[in-house]
């Protein structure tokens, strides 16, 4: 087969939509839907020639970011490549908008894409989470991690906790103690942070369900575009979201769960190719309100939960106890007049009544 030929016309599809998807009723990824893709095929006896990823250069490196040669470049069917074709790169591969878009990024936009779920980020060494057990939680559920558990091992009769991770870039495998596997001590001390993405968060709380909201909004440079506290004459112009907790369980309550609610703050970027769009750094400040008034001097006060800092990423979150009360939840950039869309998500262990 000859090289791929170049092409001269970006592609620049939108595929941000301000809406969810359900299992029975997906979202057509860029309107395509596979039924009626399908159905064609076979009834026209065809090969499926996908013109939303073509076999030219906009599919494999359109920047020219790994300087390839495409000269020497073969677009192969996967069962050219190998017997049992896995076909979860090729799909990552058209979401990026090329193969060349997913050579950089973090793990946790990695589990997003594939769940559409929940993500949640622990730091291994300074966190009060009994990690074992949540993890143990999160491997039942079903959810994607940046490692996974292994079945128990004993050592001299007794129960031994040990993770096994994969690394897909290594040239190597971990030589100490107990071979392809490792104690949680090892994990913990050799390891910075783990990534987990679920569908629910149900796993954080073996006995509780959690109840979610999402909101879809924007920051608009000039109207809705404030920035952060810094910015003391347009941090009040943010979007802002109401969350009322109503009570706690008989657990929180007696002080015996650290957390009751998680939110996630998520920036939707509308093209396609990953490496031609830039995050901006972004954060979130929850206020407590005593009464229905809250002028631009309300927000000067100290918020009783915000993001440690303002990360210059696709997605940040916190996991964070709230008392009985009224809040207000305030997303922003840090710096004002930076415009994009974003995904506010709001998930909470009693029923709660939201309102914007």
């Amino acid at each position: 087969m000859p090289p791929p030929p170049l092409n001269k016309k970006p592609r620049n599809e939108t595929t941000t939509e301000d809406s969810t998807g359900t299992l029975n009723n997906p979202l057509k990824f860029l309107d395509q839907d596979y039924q009626e893709l399908q159905k064609s095929c076979i009834t026209n006896k065809i090969g499926f020639v996908d013109d939303k990823f073509p076999t030219d250069s906009s599919s494999i490196d359109p920047r020219k970011k790994l300087k390839l040669d495409l000269n020497r470049v073969k677009w192969l069917r996967p069962s050219e490549i190998v017997t049992d074709p896995q076909v979860i790169v090729t799909g990552v591969s058209r979401v990026c908008g090329s193969y060349a878009d997913m050579h950089s990024g973090s793990i946790y936009e990695a589990l997003l894409d594939f769940t559409g779920g929940v993500h949640v980020y622990f730091k291994l060494k300074n966190t009060s989470t009994d990690l074992w057990t949540l993890m143990d939680r999160a491997v039942k559920a079903k959810a994607l991690m940046g490692c996974s558990t292994s079945q128990g091992v004993t050592c001299q009769g007794e129960p031994v906790r040990l993770v096994r991770v994969l690394n897909p870039w290594g040239k190597g495998e971990w030589t100490g103690a107990w071979s392809d596997k490792m104690s949680m001590e090892d994990f913990t001390e050799n390891f910075r942070d783990i990534d987990i993405c679920c569908l629910s968060p149900d796993f954080l709380d073996s006995n509780r369900s959690w109840t979610s909201t999402r909101y879809y909004s924007s920051w608009d440079a000039g109207t809705t575009a404030g920035g952060c506290i810094n910015n003391k004459e347009t941090f009040w112009t943010n979007p802002q979201f109401h969350v009322r907790i109503e009570e706690l369980d008989d657990k929180c309550a007696s002080g015996h769960c650290p957390e009751n609610i998680l939110v996630s703050l998520m920036q939707k970027h509308e093209n396609r190719y990953r490496s031609l769009v830039s995050n901006y750094a972004i954060g979130f400040s929850v206020y407590l309100m005593k009464d229905e008034k809250f002028p631009a001097k309300f927000y000067s006060k100290r918020p009783v939960v915000a993001t440690e800092k303002y990360i210059q990423a696709r997605h940040v979150m916190k996991f964070f106890k709230l008392q009985p009360g009224e809040y207000l939840i305030v997303p922003s950039t840090f710096n004002p007049n930076e415009s994009a869309k974003f995904m506010l998500s709001i998930f909470t262990k009693r029923e709660t009544q939201k309102r914007n």
